[in-house]
C-alpha cells in the first residue's frame, strides 16, 4: 500500500469512528491541515531554512500549492457534513 492510499484509508477509518462514536448533537470535531512547504534556499536536509518566515506570505507567486492531503481531508469532511456531523477543517 502506498503512502497516499494509506492516508486515504486512515481518513475513512477516522470518518467511520467519528460518525459511529461521537454524539453529533453535542460534539464538535476540528481537523488541522498540513502546511505547504515553506523552506527557502533548499529542502530541510539540504540547507533549507524556515526560521526567516515569521509572517504570512502575501506574494501569491511565492506561495506553494496546497498539499494534496488537504484535498483528501476536505473531501472526507464534506462527506461527513452530509451525515450532519459538526466537523470543521482548519486549513491553516
Amino acid at each position: 500500500m502506498g503512502v497516499m492510499e494509506g492516508f486515504k484509508k486512515s481518513l475513512k477509518t477516522w470518518k467511520s469512528w467519528v460518525l459511529e462514536k461521537l454524539d453529533h448533537e453535542s460534539s464538535y470535531v476540528f481537523f488541522g491541515s498540513f502546511s505547504p512547504v515553506h523552506y527557502r534556499n533548499g529542502t530541510w536536509n539540504l540547507g533549507g531554512l524556515c526560521d526567516a518566515d515569521t509572517n504570512p506570505e502575501t506574494d501569491m507567486k511565492k506561495m506553494e500549492p496546497d498539499p494534496i492531503q488537504n484535498t483528501y481531508v476536505s473531501e472526507v469532511i464534506q462527506e461527513m457534513r452530509y451525515e450532519h456531523s459538526k466537523v470543521k477543517f482548519l486549513n491553516l
